[in-house]
């Protein structure tokens, strides 16, 4: 039946993008209106922001894997069905987890405690409590509630609000959030999650957290945004609205939020409220069975084998992700926005060069190693799709040399495009300087526009103290002229590339008595992990390089739409990147792997004092420890012995069962401090010591 659906959902994919390929196929070569077509069409409204596991990231899907057919590449991917016979499909599957759900059966709350001095059993509906989405499933028969204030513990802040608690075998009853509702506060990494991990180490069954919201159904938390990366809760977790809280503590609305308040300060917290269950004496009894909601991914992926008997049995990878945010959610940086979030930066950019550059290489078919276009899956989600392809791959990785990653190369500005990896292979740098060489072999016909261009030229050259320089049309090409010293011959400077209304200060060099134009002004960095796919082949020690072109005001919002995009500069992206994809595939040598020097800390959060150089694997939420994707070089991680694909399950004396524990706890370790860390690694369980750095 899955296989019959999915079917159905990619032949609607190919019948909706076949009006956006019908251009393309008309005129073949014209490259910047083919760009436009895949922007216009993978960011339209009928894709609904292609968010990973819905329609639209399917169609999107469908519609790469129709265009890789239009281009005649190979499939990549491997099926045998029921009968044991194979055949080719360019859709690699991986499962996704959308949500969860609770189940038919098998959810109960029951609340039971004493009224004016009677005996009252309530059974709590879906408007005065709700489990949370990243609750394990459990069970508790009549456990006593202690009341905990926020449920915080923390030495270095001086708080703790289980002082002279007797918390083991009972279910903590605290205030949603923190003291401070501010995100530099540092009381701001006490969530949901820390406070069941904080409960579960006290001895405590479980969490009932107090909802900050008049209505538990306008409660974030209660509203089952799933986040698959988080892994679940330490304890089973439920938000409960302040009107079951306040019959659970036996006070008024107005005493609630006093106590709210005054808890916060740590205040005398007597202050005549009565915040004890002498009166009411609770008792909860629940079971939580929650399921997840499963869905199936996709990587798309094209062949293009190469010409030389020898060099074709090793590829090269040209990559991009093609999933975005759908309607907003997890991710979103448009709050409570529920419009679509078009990612036409994010990434169709990518994916519509990438396309041009599998139709280009497939026109000449000239290439002498193999290449491979991959459309990933699930970025957005954890790189999801990258791991995947990357522990399944089409191709041995050890005959890999080589990942090229576009993503969010829409939005050239003032010819500033970073190069990533830069440090993964010894030849990267040298490589990419050659490629944006100092001046270009062509000249170009400037036409009706020479007079701007000529005007525009010379603005800039004044901007850099070169007034000296001319700059001349003279049949009908472009030129400038460089006075040299002592009367000697006048070199005539050549401009490969439309660039009338804009500012060249950037590009415009005075070496050796010559003025010269670069194309890009490159920002380059060594590092090879980062926050895009080709993270997950520098994981697996394959040379990367990955081309951006900076962040903008409408990221992660609905407003990243296809007419912002700046196709002249995403075409002149293009091109470079086939250029250097020319170079890598035609010298016999690949490049060579390195170890890149680290450009951050490798946790991926912001706000820790401390580094270990670790890069946490957030490709899927769990709960038997923390996936390590990779160990940067000289770390302290490094130093410790740990490596790539150890599983942290201990650290500094607490359990590490997912990234958020991981997090947690990292916020609490301090520079220079020895602390025990025990991972899995083969099967077998290792203790080390590790002594966090500074974070710089």
């Amino acid at each position: 039946m899955k296989k019959y659906l999915i079917s159905f959902l990619l032949l609607l994919s190919f019948a909706l993008s076949a009006s956006a390929q019908k251009l393309q196929q008309q005129k073949p070569d014209i490259t910047e209106q083919n760009l436009r077509t895949h922007v216009a069409y993978l960011a339209s409204d009928g894709l609904e922001g292609r968010r990973t596991g819905e329609t639209g990231a399917t169609n999107a899907a469908g519609y790469v894997a129709n265009i890789f057919t239009n281009y005649k590449l190979t499939a990549g991917v491997s099926q045998t069905n029921e009968k044991g016979k194979t055949s080719k499909n360019y859709l690699q599957s991986f499962p996704f987890v959308t949500g969860v759900e609770a189940a038919q059966t098998g959810n109960e709350f029951k609340l039971s405690l004493k009224i004016s001095g009677k005996q009252e059993t309530t059974i709590e509906d879906s408007l005065s409590v709700k489990s949370v989405e990243f609750s394990p499933n459990a069970e508790v028969v009549n456990a006593p509630i202690v009341f905990v204030g926020y449920g915080i513990v923390s030495g270095e802040l001086k708080y703790d609000d289980y002082a002279d608690l007797d918390v083991k075998g009972k279910v903590i009853l605290a205030f949603d959030g923190t003291p401070e509702d501010s995100p530099q506060s540092p009381f701001a990494r006490f969530n949901a999650m820390a406070k069941a991990l904080i409960a579960k180490e006290k001895g405590a069954v479980g969490l009932l957290l107090i909802s900050r919201e008049a209505k538990l159904s306008d409660d974030r938390i209660a509203q089952f945004k799933y986040d698959q990366t988080l892994g679940e809760a330490a304890l089973p977790t439920f938000i409960i609205s302040r009107n079951t809280a306040q019959k659970t503590l036996g006070i008024t609305e107005k005493d609630l939020k006093t106590a709210e308040d005054v808890t916060a300060l740590k205040k005398d917290s007597a202050l005549n409220i009565k915040v004890s269950f002498r009166d009411t004496q609770p008792v909860v009894s629940f079971k939580i069975n929650l399921v997840k909601k499963q869905a199936v991914a996709y990587n798309v992926i094209g062949i293009l084998e190469g010409k030389d008997a020898q060099l074709k049995n090793e590829a090269i990878i040209i990559g991009a992700h093609y999933d975005h945010l759908g309607h907003g959610g997890q991710g979103s940086l448009a709050v409570n926005s529920t419009e679509i979030h078009h990612g036409a930066d994010d990434n169709a950019s990518g994916v519509a060069a990438m396309l041009e550059l599998a139709r280009q290489f497939a026109k000449e078919k000239n290439n002498k190693r193999t290449l491979i276009f991959i459309a990933f899956g699930g970025e957005e989600e954890g790189l999801l799709g990258s791991k995947f392809y990357v522990n399944n791959p089409v191709f041995p990785l050890d005959k890999t040399v080589a990942m090229i990653n576009m993503d969010m190369v829409g939005r050239l500005r003032d010819d500033k495009l970073t190069v990533g990896g830069i440090g993964t292979a010894s030849e990267w740098k040298n490589l990419i300087e050659i490629i944006n060489p100092k001046e270009e072999e062509k000249i170009i016909t400037v036409g009706e526009e020479n007079l701007k261009l000529k005007q525009t030229i010379q603005n800039a050259l004044i901007e850099k103290s070169l007034k000296n320089v001319q700059v001349e049309v003279k049949d009908n090409h472009l030129f400038l002229y460089g006075a040299v010293p002592k009367g000697k011959t006048i070199d005539a400077i050549i401009i490969s590339q439309k660039i009338s209304g804009k500012s060249l200060t950037n590009n415009i060099s005075e070496e050796n008595n010559r003025i010269y134009f670069k194309p890009f002004s490159l920002q380059l960095n060594e590092d090879g992990f980062g926050p895009s796919d080709h993270s997950s082949f520098y994981g697996k020690q394959i040379p990367v390089l990955f081309f951006f072109t900076g962040s903008h005001e409408d990221y992660h919002k609905p407003t990243d739409t296809a007419d912002k995009i700046n196709y002249e500069g995403l075409l002149k992206i293009e091109n470079f990147v086939s250029d250097i994809v020319k170079a890598v595939d035609e010298n016999p040598k690949r490049p060579t792997y390195t170890v890149a020097k680290s450009s951050g800390t490798g946790e991926g959060r912001r706000g820790f004092n401390v580094s270990l150089g670790t890069v946490p694997s957030y490709a899927e939420g769990t709960s038997d420890g923390l996936l390590l994707d990779g160990v940067r070089d000289d770390s302290p991680a490094a130093k410790a012995g740990i490596l790539a694909g150890d599983k942290i399950v201990k650290m500094a004396g607490r359990e590490i069962r997912n990234i958020s524990d991981y997090v947690f706890v990292l916020g609490e370790m301090k520079a220079g401090e020895e602390y025990e860390i025990i991972v899995l690694r083969g099967g077998q369980q290792l203790t080390l010591k590790i002594i966090p750095a500074a974070r710089r």
